[in-house]
């Protein structure tokens, strides 16, 4: 829905009677301008992105022989103003995703095998709930669709989207868990129980929506943070993609091209340009390293 509307509402108006071949950077930067006036740094770039996208594609299929987006100047949000504002993207640490996933209230959850996949594959909650339960191999899982919060299947965001992650064992013991409840509750319902092939569901056989699955987790932490001190930062689902590949560079430092690669990015830019969180306790402990 929000790529329908910026491309409609915002790329369009713009640039929809125009050659693409005629489009230039100083087309695209007075557009950039333009939006500026009336929308934030962090609302701007969204449209803006859904456009570079569209045109390198133009760019890999030959139509164009460069991409005019490519050296647009965006406006930033200081680091002053980000502060103030609360703006920077929280993440979680190692120890605290362990804290939380450890916490048996978690695990007694049909939730639990949903959140073990979010924290440890970088998987959008879209993309959870549309995993079919014919993409887990007892190993790797596959992304095929996304399922949006009217439970319709959806595409995914591009062609590297879709791939296969690993698992891992804890991984798959929880699934399994999470499948022996699902017969039980088939074998309690009968004819009622409704199975359209997804791997994760509720009660009724009915697939998990990313929006139930997102005010779940928000009352899991909930529940947690009335429960424990310290409490866990407060984070949105979505930030525990930002978390993975915030670890995965700064703590287990994996090699960049496995993070873009677990992450359904095309390139290693996307990922550390949108995704890596460099926080104030990682600058405090490795800059006297390099001085």
């Amino acid at each position: 829905d929000d790529y329908q509307y910026y491309l409609t509402r915002v790329i369009l108006p713009v640039f929809g009677d125009m050659k693409a071949t005629a489009i230039t950077y100083t087309n695209v930067q007075a557009w950039v301008d333009e939006m500026e006036k009336d929308w934030s740094a962090a609302t701007l770039v969204k449209p803006f992105r859904q456009f570079k996208n569209i045109l390198s594609y133009a760019v890999k299929r030959g139509y164009l022989p460069y991409n005019p987006c490519a050296d647009v100047d965006l406006p930033t949000i200081s680091t002053a103003k980000a502060l103030r504002s609360g703006s920077q993207v929280k993440t979680w640490t190692p120890d605290q995703i362990s804290t939380f996933l450890n916490w048996e209230a978690v695990q007694a959850s049909k939730y639990f095998p949903m959140l073990l996949i979010s924290f440890t594959t970088a998987a959008r909650p879209g993309e959870v709930c549309g995993v079919w339960a014919s993409g887990f191999d007892g190993e790797f899982l596959t992304f095929e669709n996304g399922l949006d919060t009217k439970g319709r299947i959806t595409n995914l965001k591009n062609e590297w989207a879709h791939r296969k992650v690993y698992a891992g064992p804890q991984v798959a013991k929880a699934i399994k868990a999470i499948q022996l409840w699902q017969l039980k509750c088939k074998l309690l319902l009968g004819r009622a129980y409704l199975d359209d092939g997804h791997l994760f569901r509720q009660e009724t056989g009915a697939p998990i929506r990313p929006d139930v699955y997102s005010k779940a987790f928000a009352d899991l932490l909930k529940r947690y943070n009335e429960e424990h001190r310290p409490p866990l930062p407060v984070i949105p689902l979505y930030n525990a993609r930002h978390s993975w590949a915030t670890n995965a560079r700064g703590v287990y430092h994996l090699d960049p091209e496995i993070v873009a690669s677990v992450m359904g990015h095309s390139t290693i830019n996307t990922a550390f340009e949108n995704y890596v969180v460099i926080g104030t306790d990682r600058l405090r402990d490795q800059m006297p390293d390099v001085m």
